[in-house]
């Protein structure tokens, strides 16, 4: 009876089977499933009342033995009502035991991890208690959360601790990985690569001698430990293009009759499409002067690195799908385009026509293999901060290429992060200076003084003008 039940709440809930959608009535339905003890109509129920009634949750886990179908809303019933018992740890600790043998991960960590705290089990408990939630990256872990374990968001130590990363879930999206030089093999390609001249325009001479000084102390102590090796994503897109059918209008106005046909233009080696696109802040084409390395073999080792030293790793599995439909648009188009131009060439060389009198449109491609994969460039950051600014060299770990940015230690991945490129000139310390003078000039303008005095000048101006009016 009770399966028949919850059925009808689904249909009323989701308007689903010829049922109209009337929410007030599937809550009924809930209610009465789960009263009869249908196990996932009391983890549903109990859903409803975490937040105002958790006790009543509670009861509703407990009757249809249902905490193992929604394990990560158990923990936070649970949570919050260890949260209501303030310094009872006594009373805490009921709620931290029906919890302590549980299979748990992601946010449920992280309230498990709280329960710890609240059962007054001990800071060293929690702390062990709290670094899975962490380690999974659990949306739900606040950054007080990591700087409290002394952890940031996204970011593990050492290659151990990455690789034990890597064994996770999540870890599926972070593959790609070319091989990456060691910390010391970065820092003397950041010295041997450093263009001062090109540096100053960027960093400005503190800079400059900052991290010239830093880096030499590092080489003469053989290490630097400051230094952190990030993976920067980006999508690298692979088709293949066996055939295309194409239509054809050949319209010369030196002619009386326009021709027009149809055929099938071939692609017996198969035409190969590469694409290249940044993925972090960005979704530009990336360049060459970053993507240096695409010849070079495949790596699934990352760089080595002492236990001190830091991996950042940022991702965005979403973002990452909403790029992979964009740059599949993009090279498709470009594929098509290629073709079309074949096409026309094709055609001129057979009767002797002007490609300008050519028009070609696609019917279908024939494209035999199409994939894509994030891949993963690491690169080491080495920043100083001097005065107000931070100053950042960056080292692509791959081919030792050296990049440099003001405020920006992260170094977004992208065009606009090469200070070759016209856009790295919001990057550079001159520029800095100049919005810093711009800022002033406008907060100068639009104070209360400028204001009232540009006001008074707008009353007279207007008086003067009405007068002018009259004569």
């Amino acid at each position: 009876m009770s399966n028949s039940v919850y059925q009808d709440y689904v249909n009323y809930r989701d308007g689903a089977n010829g049922y109209p959608k009337n929410p007030a009535k599937a809550m009924k339905f809930l209610k009465k499933a789960a009263d009869a003890g249908h196990p996932q109509a009391c983890a549903d129920m109990a859903a409803t009342l975490i937040d105002k009634k958790p006790q009543k949750a509670l009861e509703y886990f407990e009757k249809g033995n249902a905490k193992d179908l929604a394990v990560e809303n158990y923990l936070k019933t649970l949570y919050v009502l260890a949260k209501k018992c303030k310094k009872n740890t006594a009373k805490a600790s009921v709620y931290f035991d029906k919890a302590k043998d549980m299979k748990l991960s992601g946010n449920a960590q992280w309230y498990f991890a709280k329960l710890t705290l609240f059962a007054g089990k001990g800071d060293s408990e929690y702390r062990l208690a709290l670094m899975p939630a962490i380690m999974q990256e659990a949306p739900i872990v606040p950054d007080e959360d990591f700087a409290s374990v002394g952890r940031e968001r996204g970011v593990v130590f050492g290659s151990a601790e990455f690789a034990e990363w890597k064994k996770s879930p999540d870890a599926k999206y972070f593959e790609g990985f070319y091989s990456a030089m060691d910390n010391m093999a970065a820092v003397r390609a950041a010295l041997a690569n450093l263009d001062e001249k090109v540096a100053k325009e960027s960093l400005g001479g503190a800079g400059v001698r900052a991290l010239k000084k830093w880096l030499n102390a590092a080489e003469s102590k053989g290490y630097c430990d400051e230094a952190v090796l990030e993976y920067q994503p980006i999508l690298r897109f692979y088709l293949e293009l066996n055939s295309i059918e194409l239509r054809y209008k050949h319209d010369n106005p030196n002619y009386t009759t326009i021709t027009t046909g149809s055929g099938t233009k071939p692609y017996p080696d198969k035409l190969c499409w590469h694409g290249y696109y940044a993925s972090y802040v960005t979704d530009t084409k990336a360049n060459d002067n970053i993507l240096k390395f695409h010849d070079r073999p495949l790596s699934k080792e990352p760089a080595t690195t002492k236990e001190s030293n830091k991996i950042r790793y940022r991702w965005n599995p979403k973002r990452y799908t909403d790029l992979i439909s964009k740059g599949f648009s993009s090279i498709e188009g470009g594929v098509k385009s290629r073709a079309q131009s074949d096409y026309k060439s094709d055609l001129a060389r057979k009767y002797n026509w002007n490609t300008a009198h050519i028009t070609t449109t696609v019917n279908s491609a024939n494209i035999t293999n199409k994939r894509a994969h994030i891949m993963y460039v690491p690169f080491w950051f080495f920043t100083q901060t001097v005065g107000k600014h931070t100053f950042t060299l960056r080292v692509n770990a791959t081919t030792g290429d050296v990049n440099y940015f003001v405020d920006n230690p992260f170094g977004q991945f992208g065009l606009s992060d090469t200070v070759t490129s016209p856009n790295a000139q919001k990057y550079t310390l001159t520029a800095m200076k100049a919005k810093a003078k711009s800022d002033k000039a406008y907060k100068k303008a639009n104070s209360l003084p400028a204001k009232a005095i540009g006001a008074v000048k707008d009353f007279f101006g207007g008086i003067i003008e009405w007068i002018k009016d009259l004569f």
